[in-house]
């Protein structure tokens, strides 16, 4: 529980008004709703701030190393064409690297993210793939 020190003069105001306890908790009750108000709206604000965002055209690669297989995470400048585009990406991915697993491509702002784990050293034929499907984006997906 978080105390808050009420200012003399707002206390006697209370208080020469009648009622000063309920007033006392209602003043307070408002308080608390506009702090609260103003502590969500910055969080929502800074949440918006933090957020990830890309250029059309360009492309950010995460890759997490997990000993036996790296996971992916990418994220395309090039509008989500829907899950018939992410079936050719998934097809032109596995026919390179034979070994793409917990494949998912999702619309992210507009955009394109994939996730998805595949065998280690395949960062140089993924990037040569989505380079191809991806006419003028460049990638750069390294091995951790």
């Amino acid at each position: 529980m978080t105390r808050v020190k009420i200012p003399a003069s707002i206390i006697s105001q209370i208080n020469s008004r009648g009622s000063s306890f309920q007033k006392l908790n209602l003043y307070v009750m408002l308080l608390s709703k506009t702090i609260l108000t103003a502590l969500t709206l910055m969080g929502s604000v800074n949440a918006a701030a933090l957020k990830k965002r890309i250029d059309p055209g360009t492309s950010t690669c995460d890759t997490t190393d997990n000993f036996l297989w790296e996971s992916f995470s990418i994220l395309i400048g090039s509008p989500y064409g829907g899950p018939d585009e992410c079936d050719t990406t998934y097809h032109a991915l596995e026919g390179a690297t034979d070994a793409v697993s917990n494949w998912q491509c999702v619309e992210e702002d507009g955009n394109i993210r994939l996730w998805f784990n595949e065998i280690q050293d395949a960062a140089d034929s993924i990037n040569n793939e989505l380079e191809y499907l991806f006419q003028g984006i460049s990638f750069n997906c390294h091995d951790d």
